[in-house]
């Protein structure tokens, strides 16, 4: 189905009321947009006084909004505190943080993968009633509602969206205007613009993709494009048998020779690096990560870049483009008042704070995007409605990623057949998808 993020605006108690969308966000360490222009942060004077503590990753696209929260809400006896930190960091702490009856963190950045097993399990703080309190005065209704969706579950909004990120491609448009070729649509186009590449622009390894940190995205976005997910929705049983599943995986094995012998060990900031220095002319990120490329302070090639969807599987099918919505939650064993930190994390997002982010972040207050102020809003857009989605909002999701990417890998850098490589990923995933049904 095709869906834009630039829809009509939703009343609260509408937005609260749907269900969808997920996925697992990449992110990084480089951090850009490190001063902000303070915005209105109201609420009433802490005594005594609070310190309130922000897990939220390092990227270029986070970061407007953290630095935001910082340099505009640190005031009247409240002290916003933030310490930079990696994907991975971030993902580890917040496991942590959630764990136990007192947590370290007061405002955790949350993305849509996450949302189902923090939320189900009680970890965060249902936000609906906060939503509709702030909506009016604050211009709630504003924010998309695709991106209120997808960090909702069983109709309960679990985080305030921040951006969205979607999976994208870019490529050397200099050098594919140099070789005589289009704009890659499919995965078969990607080889064979790879081969020539290779042959005749001087590049050795002309791909780059971000296996380390998003071999699932990647998988899951050859399935969405094929009409497929990881359940088989008459069986109930996972797909990975399955002829789509077959499909693409070969699409991304078969890119192998033209894709740097450690690319396995590639993540999404390492990606970047690639097309930064001209070891790459073709990779797939996050659109969070896009506007780095533009930078003549990190990028050999700022002004070289096109962007489009990520490729489809067969010639005229859907884009395999992911969407993934972060934004920001609320741990229910924090200490500090619950309506103090919405405060907070709404000043963030404002339209004039939602301004500044662009054009490193795509923001939930969507009309703030143009394609004159974001480069790639073309192509996300583009995506969207070539009907980008996300996985399955389910529980299960973050268990049979962990459990069977390690295996898919396997295929990539043909330590196994695909065929073997899906056949143990079955194997691995049953009893988390089954154990979630029973």
């Amino acid at each position: 189905m095709a869906r834009s993020l630039k829809m009509a605006g939703m009343t609260a108690a509408g937005a609260m009321s749907v269900v969808l969308v997920l996925t697992a966000c990449g992110a990084g360490s480089r951090s850009g947009a490190q001063s902000v222009d303070a915005v209105d942060c109201e609420f009433p004077e802490q005594d005594p006084a609070v310190k309130v503590n922000v897990l939220a990753y390092s990227s270029s696209a986070t970061d407007p909004f953290t630095n935001m929260m910082v340099a505009s809400c640190s005031k009247d006896g409240v002290e916003v505190a933030h310490a930079p930190i990696d994907f991975s960091g971030q993902y580890t702490k917040t496991a942590t943080t959630l764990a136990g009856d007192t947590g370290t963190y007061d405002i955790i950045e949350m993305y849509s993968g996450a949302v189902p097993r923090y939320g189900s399990t009680g970890a965060l703080l249902d936000l609906n009633d906060l939503f509709e309190q702030y909506a009016e005065s604050h211009d709630l209704d504003e924010l998309a509602p695709a991106m209120l969706e997808g960090l909702s579950h069983d109709g309960k909004l679990y985080a305030l969206p921040t951006q969205a990120n979607v999976f994208t491609l870019a490529y050397r448009e200099d050098i594919y205007e140099d070789l005589g070729l289009d704009a890659p649509e499919t995965y078969a186009d990607v080889l064979e613009d790879a081969k020539v590449i290779q042959e005749k622009g001087g590049i050795k390894y002309p791909v780059a993709l971000p296996f380390a940190d998003s071999t699932s995205t990647l998988y899951e976005g050859t399935l969405a494009s094929q009409g497929a997910t990881y359940v088989d929705p008459e069986t109930g049983e996972p797909t990975f048998l399955s002829d789509e599943a077959n499909s693409g995986l070969s699409a991304l094995a078969d890119l192998a020779p033209y894709m740097d012998p450690q690319v396995i060990s590639f993540d999404q900031p390492r990606v970047q690096q690639q097309l930064f220095n001209g070891t790459a002319a073709i990779g797939i990120m996050y659109s969070g990560r896009l506007s780095d490329l533009a930078d003549p302070e990190v990028s050999q090639y700022p002004d070289a870049f096109a962007y489009a969807p990520a490729p489809s599987v067969e010639p005229g099918g859907k884009t395999s483009s992911i969407l993934s919505v972060d934004g920001w939650s609320i741990p229910n064993n924090t200490k500090i008042d619950p309506d103090l930190l919405f405060r907070l994390m709404v000043a963030s997002i404002t339209e004039e704070a939602s301004e500044q982010a662009v054009p490193h972040a795509y923001p939930a207050r969507v009309d703030v995007v143009t394609e004159r102020n974001t480069p790639y809003a073309e192509a996300v857009e583009a995506a969207l409605a070539n009907g980008a989605g996300t996985p399955p909002m389910e529980t299960w999701l973050g268990t049979v990623q962990s459990d069977t990417s390690a295996l898919l890998q396997r295929a990539i850098t043909g330590q196994s057949s695909v065929e073997d490589a899906l056949a143990a990923a079955q194997k691995a995933a049953a009893p988390a998808i089954s154990g979630s049904a029973g």
